[in-house]
Formats: C-alpha cells, structure tokens, sequence
C-alpha cells in the first residue's frame, strides 16, 4: 500500500501531467477510472485557466480568447502549481510565453506578461507602513555610503524595449485595441507600486530608475547614485531621496554590513 504522501503525490502528477496513475486506487463504482481521474483533470485545469486569465487580461485579449486558452494548457502542464495558494501561481509564465514558440511573432508579450504580473504582485503584496523623513537623520554621516533602503514589497520595475504601458492600456477592457500602437518608438522604464489600496504605475527618467531599481535590488545608495549619474549625469541624490521619502516608498533602511533592514 501507498504512504498517504506518496499516493498525493502521484496523484497531483498524474491530474497535471498526466501520467499514469496505478489503476486500483481509483474506485469505478459505476464510472471508469480514467474518466473518474478525466474530471478532477478538467476542473483543475480549468480553474487554474481562469486564474491566468484574471492575472494576465491584457496577454489574453491580445493573443484571443483561444490562444490564451491553448496557451495556458501548455504553461499548467509544463509549470503546475508549487504553492497552496493561487495568488502565487503565474510567475513563470512571462518566461514561458518567451520560449514558446507560437509566441515567436510577437516579441513584446513577453515583457507585457511581466507587466501584468508586477500589478498582481502589487496588488497582493504586505503594506507596511512608510519610514518617516527624520528617521534617516540618525544615520551618521561616514556610514551614508553604505546605507541601504528598503522599498515597500509592493514596488516591481520593469525595463523593456516595447511600449508595454501603452500596449498594456489599449487592451484593457473597454479600450479600443492597439492597432495604432507604435512598437518602434522607445520602450518603457516603469515603476509599479500599490497607493492607497490602488495599484498604479508610471514611467521614470533613466536616472530615477536606475537609482530605484537598484535600492530595490539590495544596493547601497553608493553603488545606486553611481549607476544613476552614468545613465544621468544631472541626477542629484538629495533630490532623488527627498523624493523617495515623500512618496512613502521607504519602509526601512540599514547598513551593507548589517542584517536588519527594519526602521529605528
């Protein structure tokens, strides 16, 4: 006999991936086994489908209803669900969307796939509250170099070559489509928060958001500020900070030696 995990176990790999499944574990009491383990498959598959299609409307609306659908099978079985909860399902399916074939002709999918996921993100993530202006004041001097910040968790960045902000609001529902959409003008730089229980989003100067991207990422203002002036040589760091705290971006802060990153 099966161990309990084990007999899950197979029983989740043979719903999603579809493979076989030992036949007496399944009772038939009036319906075959196959057409028994067929049900639980479909309702699954459809559930985690209408998932996708919540996360990613503006991919779906782009590719069509049907395409979205056929893509999304292949996605479910290629990358089945690793958490319990569904809010964390969908964050390789810009990666894949990228190395699936079909998609080949449309190279910005990718990026506006990752733009829908930074929202959904956003929109799930933990809202802690803002580090106040004066907390950095104790901060001295010789250690401002090393200073690191951190960003509320429902800030994302997406750099792309496509105009995937603009591409994202023509298909939305109720626009009119992209057909006038110029994919040959400059891409996007964008920054995706939550304010006030909204998700909201906005496309930032080269300097900004080299600056931002890399706090985000772990770096000291240091290391930040010279990434910044290489893209800007007019970024002012006082400014850019001032700004920061302003906006309620910053929820903690610590040195590059430290382990904490939470406010005083």
């Amino acid at each position: 006999m099966l161990a309990l995990p084990e007999l899950q176990s197979r029983m989740a790999r043979a719903l999603l991936a579809q493979e076989p499944f030992p036949e007496p574990w399944i009772l038939e009491d009036g319906l075959p086994s196959t057409t028994r383990l067929a049900i639980y498959r479909n309702n699954i598959f459809l559930s985690l489908k209408d998932v996708l299609r919540e996360t990613f409307p503006a991919v779906c609306r782009v590719v069509d209803e049907r395409f979205f659908l056929y893509a999304t099978e292949e996605f479910i079985k290629a990358f089945p669900p690793r958490k319990a909860h569904l809010s964390a399902y969908g964050d390789d399916f810009a990666g894949f969307l990228g190395r699936f074939p079909p998609c080949q002709d449309l190279p910005y999918l990718p990026d506006l796939a990752t733009f829908e996921w930074l929202q959904h993100c956003a929109a799930h993530a933990a809202n802690p509250p803002p580090l106040p202006v004066a907390a950095l004041a104790a901060v001295r001097r010789k250690d401002l170099p090393n200073l690191k910040l951190r960003l509320a968790p429902s800030f994302g960045f997406l750099q792309s070559r496509w105009p995937v902000d603009r591409i994202w609001r023509a298909n939305t529902e109720g626009a009119g489509g992209g057909a006038n959409i110029d994919l040959d003008v400059d891409g996007v730089s964008a920054e995706i928060r939550c304010l006030d229980d909204t998700v909201v989003f906005r496309a930032l100067p080269p300097g900004v958001f080299a600056f931002r991207i890399r706090l985000h990422q772990g770096e000291t203002i240091d290391v930040a500020s010279v990434r910044a002036q290489a893209l800007d040589p007019s970024f002012d760091l006082s400014t850019a900070l001032l700004e920061m705290l302003l906006e309620n971006a910053v929820v903690g802060f610590g040195l590059a030696n430290e382990d904490s990153m939470g406010p005083l």
